[in-house]
């Protein structure tokens, strides 16, 4: 970019002068990176450039707004003359940008003064006092009607919102009189004392990275809906609510739409079934952007071996393709109409048919959600999660994973997945059966250490969610495993540990009951 805004200062008159200005910068570079830079730059046609030298015409008239602070209040910032040290946290955390929210909570805070306090309680150590604020917005405008639920409010939708004083009184009410209540129950519901308890770290995780479900339990709550610990009804809430947190598809708006049919179809549906599996019914079945579906555990094992694992010729873009009849796509014979998914292209579509194609880009789309599921891998860990980190639910910090008291450490080390690997297990070696969470201090202890050393104590095996089978594999596994035979062997860990992890939450949450015929 610095030779580019050099290059502009010129004034190129044409793309010509342009490309010759940037080769001439990219020669003062080494030897190395004059090759890498110079030469395929020469290489290039100047016309590639035209937008490049339009858009970059325009930097040298950019001027810099500076504010100079004075002595007095330099004076102040520092303890003393050579450190600034206050400044420089000014600088970091004052120019923290906001968002849409943290906008809209700000403006709450000015036009509901004695609210404040409400709302930063209720989201104490949970979630983001701005993200529950915003989905109670959502909430409070959705005049009981769960189908209005996905309408997202905007800054300015919010500034209008608040000059309508009925709206405002029933925010305010709301506020004051029942969201501690609510809160409460859902943080027992997800977080509680029950077997089906998520670690306070993956609920808050899963709230702040897809609301949406949890904006549908809030409103369940407010209707008076409930459910009793440890009941079958409890662990249908769960399930659906995984489900539709990890693994809706598409950006915002097509995840809001899917809030929005699935809580159409409760409407008219009594409170003790609001959780009940039909009512996800056709997010497996839309037309754009399905969920999709979750096959038997064990016959998705054997698919990954079959088509990952032992097919010489393995491909992404064509997985199930060898296959295509495998047992794993049993579970899709419950689909009513396959064939009003969308299609992906295949290169042998002579031999296959249209639902043979529609089967096989679902379970590719799953496989995908799948191996880098984060949240998935934090249940399987949940025991060892909640004893070692139970204290630990700070919204703030937990969602940024750098900051997050554990590390997610590579059982085999990020060394091995670097340059001259086979490229089958290079495209496994950062997906979640390669991954475990693991304390800082143990993981700053063992470095880049072997499986063999680092997991021969048989309660950290367990504590990291490594079967007795995966370890049997890995004491088979040779130091180098730059040949096809030793990335093979660290493929077949992978995923069968990555299977073993889905069967996991399928098993206990009952998965499998969610689509039924």
């Amino acid at each position: 970019m610095s030779f580019v805004i050099k290059a502009s200062a010129e004034r190129p008159g044409d793309d010509e002068s342009f490309k010759a200005l940037l080769v001439s910068q990219c020669q003062q570079l080494t030897k190395c990176w004059q090759h890498f830079y110079a030469t395929r730059l020469a290489e290039l046609p100047a016309a590639h450039l035209t937008t490049l030298r339009i858009a970059a015409s325009a930097l040298p008239d950019y001027r810099m707004h500076l504010n100079y602070l004075n002595a007095r209040v330099r004076d102040n910032d520092g303890v003393n003359p050579d450190d600034n040290s206050i400044l420089f946290i000014r600088l970091n955390r004052g120019g923290k940008e906001l968002g849409g929210e943290e906008l809209i909570f700000s403006l709450f805070k000015s036009a509901f003064p004695a609210a404040k306090d409400a709302v930063e309680n209720a989201a104490s150590g949970f979630l983001a006092p701005s993200r529950l604020f915003s989905l109670l917005v959502r909430l409070v405008a959705s005049d009981g009607d769960p189908a209005n639920l996905a309408n997202g409010i905007s800054l300015q939708s919010f500034k209008t919102k608040i000059k309508d004083l009925e709206f405002k009184g029933q925010l305010d009410d709301f506020i004051h009189n029942r969201v501690a209540k609510i809160m409460d129950k859902a943080r027992d519901l997800l977080t509680g004392p029950h077997v089906y308890s998520l670690p306070s770290a993956l609920a808050t995780r899963t709230i702040r990275n897809a609301p949406n479900a949890f904006l549908a339990m809030l409103y369940w709550l407010n209707k008076g809906g409930g459910v009793d610990a440890n009941s079958s009804e409890h662990r249908s809430l769960l399930a659906v609510f995984t489900v539709v947190s990890w693994f809706s598809p598409g950006n915002n708006n097509q995840q809001g739409e899917n809030l929005a049919t699935w809580m159409k179809a409760t409407k008219s549906s009594p409170l003790d079934e609001f959780w009940s599996p039909k009512h996800i019914w056709p997010l497996f079945i839309q037309s754009e952007d399905p969920i999709p579906i979750f096959p038997d555990p064990v016959q998705l094992k054997d698919f990954l071996e079959q088509t990952v694992v032992n097919d010489a010729n393995y491909n992404w873009e064509t997985l199930g393709a060898t296959c295509p009849y495998h047992a794993v796509f049993d579970g899709y014979t419950r689909l009513p109409n396959p064939e009003i998914m969308p299609v992906a292209k295949h290169p042998d579509e002579q031999t296959s048919t249209p639902r043979q194609l529609v089967l096989q880009a679902n379970l590719r789309e799953f496989v995908g959600m799948l191996s880098s599921n984060y949240n998935m891998l934090l249940f399987a860990q949940r025991e060892f999660i909640t004893r070692a980190f139970g204290e630990f639910q700070q919204w703030d910090v937990v969602l940024d994973d750098t900051n997050a008291p554990w590390d997610w450490d590579h059982i085999y080390p990020s060394a091995s997945g670097r340059h001259n690997v086979y490229p089958t297990y290079r495209a496994w070696h950062d997906k979640i059966g390669n991954k475990r969470v693991e304390e800082l201090s143990s993981n700053r202890s063992n470095g880049d250490s072997a499986p063999k050393v680092k997991l021969a104590d048989e309660k950290t095996r367990k504590d990291s969610f490594i079967s007795e089978e995966i370890w049997g594999l890995i004491q088979q596994v040779s130091p180098s495993i730059k040949d096809e035979a030793n990335a093979r062997l660290l493929c077949r860990i992978n995923v069968r540990r990555m299977a073993e992890i889905y069967a996991e939450w399928h098993n206990v949450l009952h998965i499998g009951d969610l689509v039924k015929p």
